[in-house]
């Protein structure tokens, strides 16, 4: 009787990391088609008339955006329980930074769907530290300044998505080392105003004339359906750089 107690549990906790498995951990199945895509987010998104997909941009294999042809918009998408899932709908395409991973900033990803019509011929983005200086406890701290840009040229497709560049990942790097090393973590974080990046982003023509740009009759609505950490960047014009 022990025995068959003993199988019974174990038979029972294999089924169930099994089940568990294969609803939280599985592999994603094929993505809907346009036309299941469409629906869906015709029928999610109040007011949206969207017929046209213009691609499918995987964030990893788990995590994918839809950039639309109507409004210029944009939906991002999620695998979990067992099928794929409407994160979030966005009007009018402005650049965001999705986090796929909070914790990880090398799983962030820049997303934007830039309307033809505007004629921009890149559009840079933008990783802003303002100076800073503080005191306290009689001793100062300067921050400097950092700025550090990527340029996507938009002459192949108005629309992408790409990852945060080495160098904004080396910074975020060596600033969490900082953090958590025993004298600035303990002492200096504690003292301080942590400082932080600013992410941002400008359209730019052929001869590197900002462009001040129009949007779609939805521009800046926005539907959550999940708990995505999706994020606006903030425009950043030229008299702001340095």
């Amino acid at each position: 009787m022990k025995k068959r107690l003993v199988m019974g549990a174990v038979v029972a906790f294999v089924l169930c990391f099994g089940f568990i498995y294969w609803f939280y951990f599985s592999s994603p199945s094929s993505f809907p088609t346009d036309q299941e895509v469409t629906e869906r987010i015709n029928k999610a998104f109040p007011g949206a008339v969207v017929s046209t997909v213009l691609d499918k941009l995987p964030a990893d294999e788990r995590h994918l955006v839809i950039p639309a042809e109507d409004d210029y918009g944009l939906s991002y998408w999620v695998w979990e329980h067992r099928e794929w899932k409407i994160a979030e709908v966005d009007g009018g395409g402005r650049p965001k930074i999705w986090k796929v991973n909070v914790k990880d900033p090398s799983s962030y990803r820049i997303v934007w769907n830039i309307r033809p019509d505007q004629q921009a011929q890149s559009v840079s983005f933008y990783a802003v530290q303002h100076r800073n200086y503080s005191w306290g406890d009689e001793v100062g701290r300067y921050v400097p300044r950092i700025q550090m840009e990527k340029e996507v040229l938009l002459s192949s497709s108005q629309y992408g998505m790409i990852a945060f560049p080495n160098e904004w990942l080396s910074y975020l790097e060596s600033e969490q080392q900082a953090k958590t090393s025993p004298i600035h973590g303990s002492m200096l974080t504690s003292m301080y105003m942590d400082p932080s990046l600013q992410f941002g982003w400008n359209l730019y023509d052929e001869s590197k004339n900002e462009l001040n740009g129009t949007w779609g009759r939805r521009s800046g609505e926005s539907y959550s359906y999940e708990q995505e950490n999706i994020e606006f960047l903030l425009s950043i014009y030229k008299s702001e750089l340095e």
